[in-house]
């Protein structure tokens, strides 16, 4: 667990837009005795597409997830970043299509909500792939802080991938690291064009 917040936190802070190869830190376990690494019917086999395939869920951008402690995320939408959104000297590497998650945070709890609990992972729905987080200086920030209880933020995430590849049909995961055993929600959305 511990990797794959590292992993993502160094993600976050690169300033270049360049697609990166990407491993999963979440190696399936091995299957129990008497199964085989192809997983019974209904069932996930062992490999990231299989894992990734059956662990979609249902949301769509708009819907709220309430994740049963006073904490509700809600991703609202995911845009095409046009050219002249980024700062002067920020380019995208070729083939690659810079977009905007854009997503709601609320903290009904009593107690105060560690920002960098949340990691969010992209990943494409119709031929693969995985999208690369960027951190551009007065354009997105990372999570950081904390948010207060009674208190809600908008927060903006740039990422970029191969649409030509990879198409405009995303999955978007949103992880709290604290609470590993909670299944995490997994937004079914599109690319649209730049707002």
């Amino acid at each position: 667990m511990s990797t794959r917040r590292a992993t993502a936190t160094a993600l976050a802070a690169a300033t270049l837009l360049a697609l990166t190869g990407c491993s999963s830190d979440d190696a399936g376990d091995a299957p129990p005795a008497g199964q085989s690494e192809q997983a019974q019917e209904g069932q996930p086999t062992d490999s990231e597409e299989a894992r990734d395939t059956t662990a979609l869920g249902d949301l769509v951008p708009g819907d709220a997830h309430d994740w049963g402690d006073g904490i509700t995320t809600t991703i609202t939408s995911a845009h095409e970043i046009g050219p002249t959104d980024l700062p002067e000297g920020y380019t995208v590497d070729d083939g690659l299509t810079a977009f905007w998650i854009n997503m709601t945070l609320v903290n009904d709890s009593d107690a105060p909500l560690d920002l960098s609990d949340i990691g969010t992972r992209v990943e494409g729905t119709t031929t693969g792939g995985s999208a690369t987080p960027a951190w551009v200086p007065d354009v997105s920030a990372s999570l950081q802080g904390e948010l207060a209880p009674g208190h809600q933020m908008e927060h903006r995430e740039i990422y970029a991938m191969d649409l030509d590849r990879y198409g405009r049909d995303i999955a978007i995961t949103i992880n709290r690291w604290q609470l590993a055993e909670h299944e995490p929600p997994v937004w079914r959305g599109t690319i649209n064009p730049p707002a």
